[in-house]
């Protein structure tokens, strides 16, 4: 699959191959401009997308994801752990992770979650 703009947001499935999971969810987010452009509800939608594929693999227990747009999408942190936060709570997965790279990041989505707890 080519991943473009009409794409953006619309994740599939695969299976992991060599990888210790069964599946993994490709997803393209989409890239933070001025936050006028619909770019929250666009990254809400993205992480709706990959949650919504639980109904295809009913026998994953898990996912994960790490921070979505925050890198060379230049999502802001904050907002982007808010979405990230509010999109996740929908989960019908066993568990839902966030893998964070270092501890700032990880406040960061933590005091997101508390937020909505």
């Amino acid at each position: 699959m080519v991943y473009d703009s009409r794409t953006r947001g619309q994740s599939i499935i695969t299976p992991a191959f060599n990888l210790s999971a069964k599946y993994v969810i490709h997803t393209v987010c989409p890239r933070y401009r001025d936050g006028q452009r619909g770019e929250s509800e666009q990254l809400y939608n993205t992480y709706a997308s990959a949650l919504g594929l639980k109904r295809r693999v009913p026998d994953a227990n898990s996912i994960a994801f790490f921070s979505m747009g925050t890198g060379i999408y230049k999502w802001p942190m904050g907002l982007a752990a808010d979405i990230a936060a509010k999109a996740l709570l929908t989960s019908t997965f066993y568990d839902t992770l966030m893998c964070v790279l270092d501890e700032k990041t990880r406040l960061t989505y933590q005091a997101a979650l508390d937020r909505y707890l």
